[in-house]
């Protein structure tokens, strides 16, 4: 499962207001500093989260607000631009220690990745807590619902925004509340 981040901006934008809390809220009283990494990551421009080779793949990372996630993949394909599967999660869900970044130029196919990275994380305990959304599969998914969850993501994208990406993800995740995994 690959996905990441797509938008507008790469400057963390300022904002002086705080949100309600809700049951997916912060556990902290930082709300304004959520908001602000939020927005930054929903802000995050194609060329920013593009891997940079055909089908020039790039994310899209959405939030509700509070600390529900969801991100999709968008591709280019025959010259038409599909979506893919979201994944949607609460950040708290997320095991904040555990979030890699990967140059995968240093693997034994480094040429052929030059330039890109991977970003993986899990949920806290290896629970299936990520949700894997797709509107053509509605009948399938109602049938078989255990095939529509999983514990990990790995994100694939350029070697320069990885690990930006994962700071701030390991940072709205934190503030969210998320904890360590004990197993």
């Amino acid at each position: 499962m690959s996905a990441w981040v797509h938008g507008q901006s790469t400057d963390k934008p300022k904002s002086e207001s705080s949100q309600t809390p809700t049951k997916d809220s912060p556990t902290n009283t930082d709300s304004t500093d959520l908001k602000e990494t939020l927005q930054w990551l929903e802000g995050a421009t194609d060329a920013e989260s593009a891997k940079g080779a055909p089908p020039y793949e790039h994310y899209g990372f959405h939030n509700d607000g509070d600390c529900k996630a969801t991100i999709t993949e968008t591709r280019l394909i025959d010259g038409k631009t599909k979506q893919f599967p979201s994944l949607a999660f609460s950040l708290k869900d997320i095991d904040p220690a555990d979030i890699q970044v990967e140059d995968l130029a240093s693997g034994p196919l480094g040429k052929m990745f030059k330039g890109q990275s991977a970003v993986t994380f899990h949920a806290r305990n290896y629970q299936d807590l990520i949700e894997i959304q797709n509107t053509d599969l509605v009948d399938f998914r109602a049938k078989n619902p255990e095939l529509f969850h999983t514990k990990n993501i790995t994100l694939l994208t350029n070697s320069w925004f990885a690990p930006r990406f994962a700071k701030a993800l390991k940072h709205a995740a934190q503030l969210c509340g998320a904890k360590p995994s004990k197993v």
